[in-house]
């Protein structure tokens, strides 16, 4: 974790002023990402980003992925936004760099954030998923009932 934090501060320093803040765990998410002008996360960390309408900039525990655009959301959710595989190996200077080109473009952030809360609904749906989950729960109850009615 250190190494993040001197990240932050390399970066803050090159900048000229603070803006980086990591928080830890909290239950209010969505008030923290409403703050955000990108998200470095993964797994379910990029998921509430992107739900939140905010882009990311995917650093898992198996790497680096990079930033999740319209054109790579099949593969950052098969690796699971960098947890599961990645690109390669994040280094310092990988992140800084990709923190320092999304920054140069700030429009085109904004417009990854909205297409990713789009992506979100698409496929995250509640409504979607319970009704797929309702489906799961059936089919698994129907064929208990069949192996218990052919012993």
């Amino acid at each position: 974790m250190d190494i993040i934090y001197e990240l932050a501060n390399s970066i803050e320093h090159e900048i000229g002023k603070r803006f980086i803040h990591m928080v830890g765990s909290k239950k209010n998410v969505r008030d923290y990402l409403s703050l955000a002008d990108i998200v470095v996360g993964t797994g379910r960390v990029a998921l509430e980003a992107m739900a939140c309408g905010k882009p990311v900039l995917a650093v898992g525990n198996h790497g680096y992925f990079g930033l999740v655009t319209p054109a790579a959301y099949a593969q950052a959710w098969d690796q699971y936004f960098g947890d599961h595989a990645s690109k390669c190996k994040p280094s310092e200077e990988v992140i800084a760099n990709a923190l320092r080109q999304a920054f140069t473009h700030k429009a085109t952030l904004r417009k990854i954030g909205f297409q990713g809360r789009q992506w979100t609904l698409e496929h995250f749906d509640i409504h979607k998923i319970v009704i797929q989950l309702a489906e799961l729960y059936q089919k698994v109850i129907l064929q208990a009932c069949r192996q218990e009615a052919s012993r």
